[in-house]
């Protein structure tokens, strides 16, 4: 897999992880944000019932596409395309009926065929006409995992080809981008930012994006973009199970659970004192506590 499927998507592929995507998407904003003149925009897009709605015609020229035998191919039909479902009406079975598009939940194989629909998406917008951020000899345009990360350059030309491409690719593989659920963001120095939000059918600006489960933006967080962390860590220092901890088991705790929690956020963000010695705080009250 990832041979067939490219760096932008991390999900479902071995030796690949979020925390990478954090990191490539955080890298961006930070120099943007740092260096000021720059305009580029971020959009989260979010594809309405992926998994139910992928066109099977597509996901099998896509199989060919990237060169998998003719047998296998067909191995490949038989599973997706032989599916029939029943409802259950007053605790019974009550017929069956087929499916025409879509891959099985649950199913080990549909999360790899899923990917290689998404990396239909990643060769328009790499080999396109869409610009990206280029910085510093870095070029990106998207990342893939649960949702669809997109930058740009802020631009109305370059968005209405973003839009051009995300109508060819929702055409062709059935998979269509949920608008009110998908996030733009833009830096302060861009002045048409309303004709933007009209030529990516956007309705409304973020100054956040909460990507993977860490806020990203263009300007520096603030201590209440943080606080779901602190509300979590609250949560599992003094819940009922971490009271029962022995003093060695709190120790444990601490180092395996919180601070594991801890560092996948510091990937993506840089916290302010105040808020860091909250946590050390809190860490310090359930360390002693009782003791």
């Amino acid at each position: 897999m990832p041979m067939l499927v490219r760096e932008n998507q991390s999900h479902f592929i071995k030796a690949r992880v979020s925390t990478n995507n954090i990191l490539l998407a955080n890298e961006p904003l930070f120099l943007t944000r740092n260096r000021g003149g720059l305009k580029f925009f971020c959009v989260k897009l979010d594809i309405r019932k992926a998994f139910d709605n992928v066109s099977r015609e597509f996901l099998l020229v896509r199989l060919i596409q990237k060169g998998f035998p003719n047998i296998v191919v067909n191995w490949i039909k038989a599973c997706i395309t032989n599916v029939n479902f029943s409802l259950v009406i007053n605790g019974a079975l009550q017929g069956y009926f087929p499916t025409s598009a879509g891959l099985r939940q649950r199913c080990p194989l549909s999360p790899y065929l899923f990917c290689l629909v998404m990396d239909a998406l990643s060769s328009l917008l790499d080999d396109g006409e869409f610009k990206g951020i280029t910085l510093d000899g870095f070029t990106i345009t998207h990342l893939l995992y649960t949702y669809v990360l997109i930058f740009g350059e802020a631009a109305i030309e370059n968005c209405n080809k973003l839009t051009t491409i995300l109508h060819s690719f929702s055409n062709a593989s059935g998979l269509h981008v949920n608008y009110d659920n998908s996030t733009l963001m833009l830096p302060r120095n861009i002045s048409n930012s309303t004709s933007i939000c009209q030529a990516l059918s956007i309705p409304t600006i973020s100054s956040k994006i909460v990507y993977l489960g860490i806020p990203l933006s263009f300007i520096r967080l603030k201590i209440v973009d943080f606080m779901p962390l602190m509300d979590n860590t609250t949560k599992k220092l003094f819940g009922w199970k971490a009271n029962l901890l022995s003093f060695a088991g709190r120790l444990q705790f601490l180092r395996y659970t919180i601070l594991n929690s801890i560092a996948y956020w510091i990937r993506g963000s840089i916290f302010p004192k105040l808020f860091l010695n909250s946590l050390r705080n809190l860490a310090l009250s359930f360390f002693f506590f009782f003791w």
